[in-house]
């Protein structure tokens, strides 16, 4: 008899990866469809936050600027989009297709404390930029402590 170790829920996660990459390796040989009605999917996304703002940074390669839309209301700010799927070539065979297009929307909850005017934006080279700066009693304050 062998033993089999347990994989908690949190390693769940892990498993699909492998059963993916399990029956992707089965089936490479073989052509997939090509998804024609696009995938829902979720560009990667970093946040963080300095001493003056929060800020967001959002992978969105391949996309159009016109293709982005940008909105803060009641304390949540959502980004939506669409990537737009390549036209096929006439006479290629296409053996895997793995990027994403369609639409997207991500949203994120704000502090009460940010300055929504003065949110700035700015998109590079696929990388959506955004500065959501504190008022200024999110700040932090530096207290000097005298010694005697």
């Amino acid at each position: 008899m062998t033993l089999v170790k347990w994989q908690t829920p949190r390693n769940f996660a892990n498993t699909e990866t492998g059963f993916d990459r399990l029956i992707n390796d089965v089936f490479s040989g073989f052509n997939r469809m090509p998804n024609t009605f696009g995938d829902n999917w979720s560009p990667r996304v970093d946040i963080s936050e300095s001493k003056d703002n929060f800020a967001v940074a959002i992978d969105l390669p391949g996309i159009e600027k016109e293709d982005l839309s940008i909105h803060v209301k009641d304390a949540v700010l959502t980004i939506k989009g669409e990537k737009k799927a390549e036209d096929k070539q006439e006479g290629v065979n296409y053996l895997r297709m793995e990027r994403n297009f369609g639409e997207f929307e991500r949203q994120f909850k704000l502090s009460k404390n940010i300055i929504t005017d003065q949110i700035a934006a700015e998109y590079k080279n696929g990388v959506l930029n955004i500065v959501l700066p504190k008022a200024e009693e999110a700040k932090p304050k530096e207290i000097e402590v005298k010694i005697s």
